[in-house]
């Protein structure tokens, strides 16, 4: 049986400085639907005499992860503000789908506090350096550097937990944060990821697990 990673994301009103809880969405099927339709539509505005361009050639030409980055883009397009989902997520795509969400919303007017139990902060930083993309909208909860042996590298823009299990360290963090952000001239969206679910369960008894997601 494979074990997929769920990631769960929700968002702030910045008007009132409160977590909503909005609405659940399973992405995994979102998605799917949304891959088939991209796929079929580039091979309808392939012209009439281009029989080369089968679903399987636009798949090959989009690339494993422009194809992961276009079907989680268009699943979370549907959301409205303030939202809830949780991502159900195969292993083999987990790097591609997890970049995606933090790229898609890493933007001038949104601010991300992600809570990561799964990749280290300077792991975090050497991906996204690979790939020339910036994180400086990107708040980070560090929960498994310091329980792992990890390097801790000091940055204003991340704190550390010194286990997985401290998750009232890490609620504390983020409400902190969220003040912080509040008192900002000009609010922002805030979106919370945690990354994730299945690994908080692993560590934490399954009431305080749902008392905390």
């Amino acid at each position: 049986m494979k074990t997929r990673s769920v990631i769960q994301a929700w968002t702030r009103s910045s008007a009132k400085g409160l977590l909503h809880r909005q609405r659940i969405k399973n992405i995994e099927c979102m998605i799917e639907l949304e891959k088939g339709k991209a796929v079929r539509k580039m091979a309808e505005d392939a012209k009439p005499n281009d029989t080369a361009w089968s679903e399987e050639k636009v798949k090959k030409f989009l690339g494993k992860q422009s194809e992961v980055e276009l079907r989680v883009a268009k699943a979370l397009d549907e959301l409205e503000l303030p939202f809830t989902a949780m991502v159900l997520v195969e292993p083999k795509n987990y790097t591609f789908i997890k970049n995606s969400i933090i790229t898609k919303y890493n933007t001038a007017d949104q601010r991300i506090i992600y809570v990561s139990l799964n990749t280290s902060y300077q792991k975090l930083l050497m991906d996204f350096g690979k790939e020339n993309r910036s994180l400086g909208n990107v708040y980070f909860i560090d929960m498994i550097s310091v329980n792992s042996g990890a390097k801790i590298i000091y940055d204003t823009n991340v704190d550390y937990v010194n286990s997985p299990s401290e998750l009232t360290e890490c609620i504390l963090l983020i409400e902190k944060k969220l003040e912080a952000l509040q008192a900002e001239p000009e609010k922002k969206n805030v979106l919370i990821i945690l990354d994730s679910v299945t690994t908080v369960s692993v560590y934490n008894e399954s009431a305080v697990v749902e008392k905390f997601v």
